[in-house]
């Protein structure tokens, strides 16, 4: 289980793994790792700012692309952790349960509607300093379960033209 904390993307870091969900993951027989991803300056007082563009990290995509090259880390030294690495599930708790599903969900799409890379590979052609010179493939999960994720389903169900429920 790839881990991602919450904490508005400004706060926490990747300790604030509640321990009690851990030890019932470790028991139930799954290892669990924790993913650190670069949070964001941004002071979200009123009125709220938006990230807008740029290639800096700590910004949309960037904790994204953090949480997939962390991913790829782990399935790379899978041997040294004793895990499998067909089996990687995303999950996060609040913010960090909106990267992990992002993660999952961006897998091969290489940019979002305003031309935001959301592929490794894109995000280092692109120049972003945040991919980390990587080009290599985006991981593969075999599942996300994300905790209370500021995500609208509903309205991603209604913009996905392929969901059952469009329209």
């Amino acid at each position: 289980l790839c881990w991602a904390h919450s904490g508005f993307f400004s706060e926490n870091d990747k300790t604030s793994l509640p321990s009690n969900w851990r030890d019932d993951m470790l028991l139930a027989g799954y290892a669990v790792a924790s993913i650190q991803y670069v949070k964001t300056d941004r002071d979200f007082g009123s009125p709220y700012t938006t990230y807008g563009a740029g290639n800096v990290g700590g910004r949309y995509p960037s904790f994204i692309i953090d949480y997939k090259l962390a991913t790829n880390f782990i399935k790379a030294n899978a041997a040294t952790y004793g895990i499998n690495p067909d089996k990687v599930f995303a999950t996060g708790y609040s913010a960090g349960g909106y990267i992990a599903l992002a993660a999952a969900m961006t897998r091969g799409l290489a940019v979002d509607s305003g031309g935001m890379p959301l592929t490794i590979a894109g995000a280092n052609t692109a120049g972003s300093d945040w991919a980390g010179g990587s080009s290599a493939a985006d991981p593969v999960y075999l599942g996300a379960y994300v905790y209370a994720a500021p995500i609208d389903m509903d309205l991603a169900n209604a913009w996905d033209p392929t969901h059952p429920n469009s329209g």
